[in-house]
């Protein structure tokens, strides 16, 4: 069987790490990708890396989109695939036009929440009416990466009864924890095993909110503090170059304590550097990387978005509201009241990761995945 995956690009986003896993871990099925976006965006070398066919169709304007969108009906007529599934928005609806009037088994990926007006793209938001309009009429199922998701978008008029849910997965694996990595990076960041390292690995969006968690401890380590405390931040945009970051930095009197690190290969390591992982966002559909550093045994903090209620469990790691400093800052406290008793519990980091190994794990992602496609395969077959 083979399934053609159309997705928006393939940045270091966390749709396209899921998109990733699931192709280089499932080799019962002949995957082919199709990104939106330029040769040159991060996952398309590691797909390469692994032998697996990638097309760039690098849309760029409207021009650009037209002639995209001729490039994938082609590709879908070449390839011949006997699934379509397209990863987030712009790709569902690329994948609609592209294949109108070739007999197609599409299924749509939504790996986004509730659209907010202030921080979504007013072209989104009318590609997503678009959208639910068509969900009644083109798509055979739709997969959503978690509960809100799929309940948020019913809210915005998508057929419910086409809807199923496939939790994103960790690779608990990859993800676990280990000291080597953690002595490895301190090492080369010259800090010592005790400094207490708080980070967060997002890339530079307004929906991530760096703000708050900037201005909140901003608040916490420049009044009376006596901890030996560095910062940690990782993702896309996230480097010396991104004069909106190092403003906000500067403003905060943070950028002494901070380092930026961008994107890199093994974040497994960095997480696993970290004491405290947090995580400012507006929203999420999921939190993969709340999940992930949980798995590595990792203290978390998070804003009630996604699925973070439901992977920290009480007595570890700390839900605050959205876009509240009041009670991050509480947060940040109690994460420092109860530090040395929560680093002196061996089995801590065993609890922690407990609930992501048992309930979110990549390989019952994958094989919720397959069984989706074979279905639909096999019901074709039938037809």
């Amino acid at each position: 069987m083979k399934v053609l995956h159309v997705i928006s690009g393939l940045k270091n986003g966390g749709a396209e790490a899921i998109l990733y896993r699931i192709v280089i871990s499932n080799s019962k099925i002949n995957h082919v990708i199709v990104s939106l976006g330029d040769k040159n965006q991060y996952y398309v070398t590691k797909f390469y890396q692994f032998g697996i066919s990638v097309y760039t169709l690098n849309i760029t304007s409207p021009f650009s989109y037209i002639n995209g969108l001729l490039q994938l009906r082609k590709i879908i007529k070449t390839e011949n695939p006997n699934i379509l599934q397209s990863w987030m928005y712009h790709a569902d609806l690329a994948i609609t036009l592209a294949s109108i009037f070739l007999r197609s088994n599409v299924i749509y990926g939504i790996h986004s929440t509730y659209l907010n007006a202030k921080t979504t793209k007013a072209s989104t938001i009318f590609i997503v009416k678009i959208l639910s309009y068509l969900s009644f009429f083109i798509p055979k199922k739709i997969i959503c990466c978690s509960e809100v998701a799929m309940s948020s978008h019913i809210d915005l008029g998508f057929k419910s009864n086409k809807m199923f849910i496939i939790n994103n997965g960790i690779d608990i694996k990859k993800f676990s924890p280990n000291l080597e990595a953690r002595l490895k990076i301190r090492t080369q960041l010259g800090i010592s095993d005790s400094t207490i390292l708080i980070g967060m690995i997002a890339r530079w969006d307004i929906n991530k909110n760096h703000k708050l968690l900037f201005n909140t401890l901003n608040k916490f380590m420049n009044k009376n503090f006596k901890y030996n405390c560095k910062i940690l931040l990782a993702g896309d945009s996230i480097t010396n170059d991104n004069n909106d970051l190092i403003n906000q930095l500067e403003e905060n009197n943070l950028l002494d304590n901070c380092f930026l690190i961008g994107s890199v290969d093994n974040i497994e390591e960095y997480i696993n550097a970290l004491d405290l992982h947090v995580l400012t966002s507006n929203s999420e559909s999921f939190g993969n990387i709340t999940a992930e550093c949980l798995a590595c045994g990792i203290e978390v903090i998070s804003t009630d978005v996604g699925l973070c209620n439901e992977f920290i469990t009480k007595g570890f790691g700390q839900i605050v509201p959205v876009n509240n400093s009041e009670i991050l800052l509480e947060s940040f406290y109690n994460f420092f009241n109860n530090y040395k008793i929560n680093v002196q519990n061996s089995d801590r980091k065993f609890l922690l990761r407990k609930k992501i190994s048992e309930s979110f794990n990549q390989e019952d992602m994958i094989e919720k995945y397959n069984k989706i496609w074979n279905k639909i395969y096999t019901d074709e077959r039938t037809y």
